[in-house]
């Protein structure tokens, strides 16, 4: 079964309808860009498939289990820390576990870094922190750098880095700017690095022949129309 599945999806504001009858599905490990112009309805289906809004007809088959993690389209003024603390938030617990052995190495706490290290066995973290660490990498951030000292579209590549370590997430989404040139979207684009995640990212539809996240690798992006299903 597919992570999401849509079908016949239909959703009007007033009397402008913005989504009508879109079918897609999106399956582990895409990569796809959704395509159409200023308010054509992108931004809606990804709150759709993260399931912040209801269709007012049609269907929104998720695979049990699935978890959705979203870039927000604003940054939240109230973050603060290091780029390596706004990504470990991500990681729900786990990701607490991770920044206490951080700061104990830092504080050359040597009680509290042995109590971490055995409780991040426990929960099998050590993983996570290489997930962390290729990503930041890929994504070009330096985790020691305070998240409040970066400009706008630094602090959206943070969050966009966060969203893609989420702790069980499947997939991910993104209005692409924030990610586009990292090292991590151009080894996407020519597959030498397969996401674990499926990961969604909006463009325009003169993004068509410069922006690599077509479907899979080698498919089609999902276009909207306004008022309009998918192409």
């Amino acid at each position: 079964m597919s992570l999401i599945t849509l079908r016949n999806v239909e959703l009007a504001f007033g009397s402008v309808p913005l989504l009508d009858g879109v079918e897609c599905a999106f399956e582990s490990g895409e990569r796809i860009c959704l395509l159409g112009r200023n308010g054509a309805g992108k931004s809606t289906l990804l709150k759709v498939i993260a399931r912040e809004i209801t269709p007012e007809s049609g269907q929104v088959l998720v695979d049990p289990g699935t978890r959705v993690a979203s870039l927000p389209q604003d940054v939240p003024a109230h973050l603060s820390g290091s780029v390596y603390e706004i990504v470990l938030a991500g990681l729900g617990e786990r990701g607490t576990l991770l920044e206490q052995h951080r700061r104990a190495i830092a504080d050359d706490d040597y009680d509290a870094l042995e109590r971490v290290q055995h409780r991040i066995e426990a929960e099998n973290a050590w993983d996570l922190e290489q997930d962390v660490a290729r990503t930041l990498t890929r994504l070009t951030l330096d985790p020691d750098t305070e998240f409040t000292t970066l400009s706008g579209g630094l602090k959206r590549r943070v969050l966009l880095a966060r969203a893609l370590v989420a702790e069980g997430a499947d997939l991910a989404s993104t209005n692409g700017p924030e990610w586009r040139h990292t090292p991590l979207h151009q080894a996407a684009h020519h597959g030498r690095y397969e996401m674990a995640k499926t990961l969604v990212e909006l463009g325009a539809p003169l993004d068509l022949h410069s922006n690599p996240c077509g479907r899979g690798k080698h498919g089609t992006p999902i276009e909207l129309a306004r008022g309009g299903g998918h192409h």
